[in-house]
Formats: structure tokens, C-alpha cells, sequence
């Protein structure tokens, strides 16, 4: 995964106006763990069958749950041992072991055990995963409950299993992977020139970025060290990393900082799948958005959101995963193609977190996030470009649809 900064953003800090660097990410970012392997996708379920239920300020969250490549839930059996599976025999015709793809390969908490017969099975946590005969659409959770002892297989958090005071684990804004990050979701950093145990950010640095202060009784807990300072300071670091905060971050769970002059990192437990031809890139405007691997802006098209400021609202300008399985690759057809282009899915490309593939008429594959289809604008002449953004079509006479960026 990539990212960079369309256009350099600015922040007053004191009275000096700061121009931050266009970032790049680490090797070391990128050869983080992915937080589930091929084939695996996320989805969000409503367990209580009632669906999204759209309110005033938009859709509530749902359940997220891991699927199999053609969206069909993952269940556990509370039955099962650690890298046992106790289904076998006639149990198997109505719970399929759901098995890795040739050539896959443990991630993460994700594992490969051999059952009984020979079938290779994954296990999440330990825990061997299935699918359910009935299940029929990808918000099928028929199987959860059933018997008392078949669950669903929720979102696995790889959080640390010690944390100071202070810490906790999230998704930030971007959704590039799980970070630890400060308990008032500002995001926390690590700095590529320290040394292990040892901030080399004095001065006019720590004025930018600030160390992470411990208590003056701090001790080490977990993977969490105390780094001692040259100005007296005690400062947390994560695996000897010494930990800061970013002055140009101006929201919770927003990492303007992340790759600036290439040695600066959020810190990331694991990284979400992002196909190799889109990138994460911060917009002036839109904050995280995804484009191409040229930079040209991605766009989702939605339906009209009614209700007050639901246009300034990130987590509605998301979208709802149901709406965009509804609107399909449908909502742009015939005279829309003339504006806008899908964005095409090579032929071995497979569904892979909150990504996945639609098949348009012509038989071309299309990438879709969060089931929106994702299409970029003839209109856009250059990287940074979001001409397209709440461009309006009346459908019926009372409803519209509009063109959103699309957001992680």
C-alpha cells in the first residue's frame, strides 16, 4: 500500500505557517502483516435481520464479519478444540470447511490446520472456519446461533494484549490497517532516524512532533518500553520505537503525518488489502481519499442522502454497503459511460477485504469498494482534480443520485 499528498497542506503552528512534505510509506509499512488473507472479505451484517435502517444522520454500523470470496459468512464452532475441527462426517453437508486457495499462506491470526480426511481448513485464532448451506446473499448470517455453539466470525482486533494508560487500538480515518494510537484517537507516530530506545527528535523537531510523555514512574509493560530523553523527559516507545504525536494532525484518527519526509509512520499492528494499482493519497479537501496508481481520483455513485449535514459527514459519505450493492454497476450505464470509466479489475485479481469485483454487461471486471463500483471521471485533467464531487442527476422527479470520492 502507497500513499502520498496530492497538493501540500498547511497548519499554523504559533505563528509559523508549516508546509508539510509530500509522504511515502515505508518498506517497513509495507511489509506489515494484512489483516486476513486472499480470498477473505469483510462484510456488514445485521444480526437482527432489520438491515442499515437509514435515520437522520445516516445508516447505523453493522456487525463486520469475515466471507468467503463470494461473500458467504464465516462461522465458528464452539464445539471445536485449538486447530480441531469436531465437524466431520454428515455435519460437513450443511457446515463446508472453508479452505485457502492454492498457494495460500498463514497471516497473521490466521492459520492453516489438516483435518481428518486431509482437507486443509483455515482457522482464525485457532478457531476452524465455515460456511452455512443455507446462506444464500452476502448479509446471510442464517447460520449464526444455530444450535447454540455456530457463530459468526467477527473483525479479529490484533491489539496488544498489554497497553498503558492512555493507548488504545483503532482503525484511523484512512482505514490503511489497525494503529495504536492515543485513548483520544490522536494518532501516534514512530520516527525512522531513532534509535532503538533513543529519540534523536529534539528542538525544533519535538516542536512538530511530540514525544509521547510517560509518568516519571513509568515501567516498561508488554512491548511498551520508557525512552529516556536528553532533555529529561521520559517518553513511551513500541518495540524501542519512541512514540509522538503530530502537530499538523487537526481531528481525531487523522494521520496528515504519516510518511512525511518519508521517515515518519503511524503505527500500524497490520495493513488492509488495497489493490496494487489504487492508492491512499491525503486531499486538501476530501482528507484520505483513493485513486489511481497515476493519481487520478476514484469516485462512487450514491444515492441522495436526505437529513441535515449529512454532505459534511465522513462515515455517511463512506457509504452503505447495502445501497451499494443496490445501485450496482446499474447506476452508471449507457450515457453516463460517456463521462465516466470503470475502473477495470485485471482477470487474476480476487475479492480481498472490503474489496471485491463486479462483472458489468460487457464482461468486464470492475473493482468495488464496500460493494460501490469505482469509476474515475473524464472530466479530471490532473492528480487532484475532484470535478466530479456531488455532481447531480435527478432520477424520478423527487430522487437523485450523486458522484462522491471515494473514501477508505
Amino acid at each position: 500500500m502507497k500513499t502520498s499528498n496530492i497538493l501540500a497542506a498547511g497548519y499554523v503552528l504559533g505563528q509559523t505557517i508549516c508546509v508539510l512534505a509530500a509522504p511515502t510509506l515505508a518498506s517497513a509499512q509495507e511489509s506489515l502483516e494484512l489483516a486476513a488473507p486472499m480470498g477473505v472479505r469483510m462484510e456488514t451484517v445485521y444480526l437482527d435481520g432489520r438491515g442499515s435502517l437509514p435515520g437522520r444522520y445516516g445508516p447505523r454500523p453493522g456487525l463486520e464479519v469475515y466471507a468467503d470470496e463470494h461473500g458467504r459468512t464465516l462461522y465458528t464452532n464452539e464445539n471445536d478444540g485449538e486447530g480441531r475441527s469436531a465437524c466431520t462426517g454428515d455435519c460437513t453437508s450443511t457446515w463446508a470447511p472453508f479452505g485457502p486457495h492454492l498457494g495460500g499462506e498463514p497471516v497473521g491470526a490466521w492459520s492453516i490446520i489438516v483435518r481428518e480426511d486431509g482437507q486443509r481448513q483455515w482457522a482464525l485464532a485457532g478457531k476452524p472456519l465455515y460456511t452455512y448451506v443455507k446462506d444464500e446473499g452476502p448479509d446471510d448470517t442464517k447460520g449464526h446461533d444455530v444450535d447454540g455453539i455456530w457463530k459468526v466470525a467477527t473483525q479479529t482486533s490484533h491489539a496488544p494484549n498489554l497497553l498503558p494508560l492512555g493507548f488504545a487500538v483503532m482503525e484511523t480515518e484512512s482505514h490503511r490497517g489497525e494503529s495504536i494510537v492515543r485513548d483520544d484517537q490522536q494518532v501516534i507516530y514512530t520516527f525512522d532516524g531513532d534509535a532503538p530506545g533513543v529519540s534523536h527528535c529534539t528542538g525544533e523537531c519535538a516542536r512538530t512532533w511530540r514525544p509521547m510523555v510517560a509518568p516519571r514512574l513509568a515501567l516498561p509493560i508488554g512491548e511498551f518500553s520508557v525512552a529516556e530523553r536528553i532533555d529529561g523527559i521520559k517518553q513511551w516507545a513500541f518495540k524501542e520505537k519512541p512514540l509522538y504525536t503530530y502537530a499538523g494532525d487537526d481531528d481525531p484518527g487523522i494521520a496528515r503525518g504519516d510518511g512525511v519526509d518519508g521517515q515518519w509512520h503511524q503505527v500500524l499492528l497490520t495493513r488492509n488489502y488495497v489493490p496494487p494499482s489504487i492508492e491512499i493519497v491525503e486531499h486538501f479537501k476530501h482528507r484520505s481519499i483513493f485513486v489511481t496508481d497515476d493519481g487520478m481520483t476514484l469516485y462512487a455513485r450514491e444515492k441522495h442522502f436526505y437529513g441535515p449535514g449529512l454532505h459534511t459527514t465522513r462515515s455517511r459519505l463512506r457509504g452503505n454497503p447495502e445501497d451499494g450493492l443496490e445501485l450496482g454497476t446499474e447506476s452508471c450505464a449507457d450515457e453516463c459511460l460517456q463521462k465516466f470509466t470503470p475502473y477495470e479489475a485485471p482477470e487474476d485479481a480476487r475479492p480481498w477485504g472490503k474489496w471485491t469485483i463486479v462483472e458489468r454487461p460487457d464482461g468486464t471486471r470492475q473493482w468495488a469498494y464496500r460493494h460501490y463500483p469505482l469509476y474515475t471521471y473524464n472530466g479530471d485533467q490532473k492528480p487532484g482534480d475532484t470535478l466530479a464531487y456531488d455532481m447531480y442527476e435527478m432520477t424520478d422527479g423527487s430522487n437523485a443520485l450523486f458522484w462522491r470520492v471515494a473514501l477508505p
